[in-house]
């Protein structure tokens, strides 16, 4: 989904609150999953979310989302693109699973 609001059960606060460079920076859309895992979907659950950005994006837009990262224990997978200039970021929650408001 290309918004965080989508979603049935609203996505984690980790990945709602993810660092994002100034948007500027961002290359196409910002993208967001939620998984349940099992049979009646209790047995694990996760969330994520990712984008391309512009690796012209100031150093300090990396090393703040490398640190919201380390902070809240997400999966994390920044890759340079086959073109250059540009960054994937794939940042995954797995935990909890939120509640309805």
């Amino acid at each position: 989904m290309d918004s965080a609001k989508s979603f049935v059960l609203p996505l984690s606060r980790e990945i709602l609150e993810f660092p994002l460079p100034n948007k500027s920076f961002i290359l196409y859309n910002v993208g967001y999953q939620q998984i349940f895992g099992g049979k009646s979907g209790n047995d694990s659950y996760s969330d994520s979310i990712s984008f391309w950005y512009k690796t012209s994006a100031p150093p300090s837009a990396a090393a703040d989302m490398e640190a919201y990262v380390r902070l809240h224990k997400l999966q994390f997978g920044p890759e340079l693109a086959k073109t250059p200039g540009q960054t994937y970021v794939d940042a995954i929650y797995s935990g909890s699973r939120p509640k309805l408001a």
